[in-house]
């Protein structure tokens, strides 16, 4: 091995550790999933058939990957089967839901 190798062999360590820190940074914004009660499931799946009926446009936060993550739009599709719905060509599992809000100005 070169000398010029050896010399900067160091540096990239230090690359290493940035990235590595920024990951770290990410994991501690990180939550845990909340959990439901019985109750607030069942309200949830009132307003999804409320949604889904009156075609109104709805303010979903879902849980992903340790995040809150929050889409709005109209409800296309409910799938009972799979426990999905679909909004604005995304499909999200409804265990991941953990509040939903109808906006009564937009429907559609």
């Amino acid at each position: 091995m070169s000398r010029g190798m050896v010399k900067w062999n160091a540096f990239n360590a230090l690359i290493d550790q940035g990235e590595r820190l920024a990951q770290l940074k990410i994991d501690r914004q990180r939550v845990a999933k909340p959990h439901l009660s019985m109750q607030q499931k069942e309200q949830l799946d009132e307003i999804l058939a409320t949604a889904m009926q009156t075609k109104c446009c709805v303010d979903v936060t879902y849980y992903d990957n340790g995040f809150f993550n929050q889409v709005v739009g109209v409800i296309t599709t409910l799938n009972e089967i799979d426990r999905s719905i679909k909004i604005n060509r995304q499909v999200y599992d409804i265990k991941q839901i953990t509040n939903i809000v109808i906006s009564e100005e937009q429907s559609f």
